[in-house]
């Protein structure tokens, strides 16, 4: 069964048909494009980007691929391994609750340089990354939790199979090219979540990215390797703690559950999400001032409270997983996207901190782990309380509006809706977009 499964995921490579990927899905590769994007640029600068960009230019090598604030261009790997982690050091980009990771950021990084190498058009990079990514959500389910819960970490030992099929898309790979590809990439599979809170988490990205085009490479230069090591007894799921969830692949290629991914509207830990959206409607349903408020109870996954439930944060950092300040910053009415948001100074600020000592954080096991209930209480005792889930997924304009926003305040308004418009374009690489920029 494990092998058919294999064949299914190759077939969906190879043999999707352009007309075959609806336009709704299309549209949501192009959102994930986009934030990809723009967390890529605003992520230049952080210093694991600094290190991994300094020692490609160390190599040098041949000239094919773009890697985010370097002049000339670098071997496709190595762009691949640069760009994914500079996009995932800010821990910005999109999430999927079956893949448990980052769908995009292991995948874009390999479509995009693969396509700058073979000059592939625009159509031909989206569809392969929509391919990528929908191959790792589908995957992610047929592992299942076990896996992340023994510590390894999807985005990269999970993505390196998306990043994988999509660039054997992009080379246009035979079948039994294709399986032994997704051989190569079943050894090339690693990442642990011991890694996280270090520049280790990011570098995941990239090793996932950069290993899912050198496996396609070499499968198409005639490399052979044990396809069973992805599904066998001693192979990839069997030895990482794999659930084998068949079902998983139910409507591969006819239904897409990529459309379920999760943008970053907020430069924050996801798991404050649901509250910070919770405040935002009480704001936008009630006429209050920040005076009148006497408690905030905050009710949330118990999970929570080991995770993002800093009482007292002394930087930046920290206050990117508190609860308490976050509701101190949206009710005193902060930009939750920019990253300007979280600065140390903000720690100390008065007004920030005498709401922050009226919160409440409760754990409640009635909630999953993506909902929040929010209720403030004015000191006419009135309570004012609001929901939010962000599992429920919003229509397509809520979301690309919401987004625009977040790259606006990562980019500049301008910027944002010239990226937007380029994209839909559909008629350059977006590299060219991203150099321009960098100019």
């Amino acid at each position: 069964m494990s092998e058919k499964i294999l064949d299914e995921l190759c077939l969906f490579a190879l043999d999707t048909k352009s007309k075959d990927l609806p336009h709704n899905i299309k549209n949501i590769i192009k959102l994930s494009i986009a934030d990809w994007i723009s967390v890529l640029i605003a992520g230049n600068n952080e210093p694991v980007s600094k290190i991994i960009k300094n020692l490609i230019k160390q190599e040098n090598g041949s000239a094919e691929s773009t890697i985010i604030g370097l002049e000339k261009k670098f071997p496709t790997r190595a762009a691949s391994l640069v760009n994914g982690t500079v996009s995932h050091s800010l821990d910005y980009d999109d999430t999927h609750f079956c893949y448990v990771g980052h769908p995009s950021v292991s995948v874009l990084p390999a479509s995009l340089a693969l396509s700058e190498k073979i000059n592939a058009t625009f159509n031909e990079f989206l569809e392969a990354s929509l391919i990528g990514v929908e191959s790792n959500c589908r995957i992610g389910l047929w592992i299942g939790m076990e896996h992340y819960k023994k510590g390894f970490h999807n985005t990269s030992t999970i993505g390196v199979f998306g990043a994988t099929l999509a660039s054997c898309r992009l080379l246009k790979l035979n079948f039994e090219q294709t399986k032994n590809a997704i051989g190569i990439a079943s050894s090339k599979a690693s990442g642990l979540k011991a890694q996280f809170g270090t520049m280790g988490k990011p570098y995941h990205a990239g090793i996932s990215a950069s290993s899912g085009v050198e496996s396609a490479l070499l499968a198409k230069e005639g490399f052979v390797s044990s396809t069973s090591s992805f599904y066998g007894e001693q192979g990839f799921a069997k030895t990482h703690f794999g659930e084998f969830n068949i079902k998983s692949f139910d409507n591969l290629g006819k239904i897409f559950i990529f459309d379920d991914v999760l943008h970053k509207y907020h430069a924050c830990c996801h798991g404050l999400h649901s509250t910070i959206e919770a405040i935002e409607k009480i704001k936008k349903k009630n006429k209050f001032q920040v005076n009148e408020i006497t408690k905030i109870n905050v009710f949330i996954n118990p999970k929570w409270l080991k995770v993002c439930n800093i009482e007292s944060p002394t930087s930046g950092l920290e206050i990117k997983f508190s609860f308490k300040m976050i509701c101190a910053l949206v009710l005193q009415n902060y930009n939750t996207a920019s990253l300007d948001t979280y600065s140390d100074i903000a720690c100390s600020d008065v007004s920030l901190l005498s709401i922050k000592e009226k919160v409440i954080v409760n754990g409640d096991i009635k909630l999953n782990d993506t909902s929040a209930q929010v209720e403030i209480i004015l000191k006419n005792n009135k309570p004012i309380t609001d929901f939010f889930d962000i599992s429920v997924i919003q229509n397509y304009d809520i979301r690309k509006n919401k987004l625009l926003s977040k790259i606006s305040s990562l980019l500049g308004e301008k910027n944002s809706n010239s990226l937007w418009n380029f994209l839909n374009k559909e008629s350059k690489l977006p590299s060219e977009w991203i150099q321009n920029y960098m100019r």
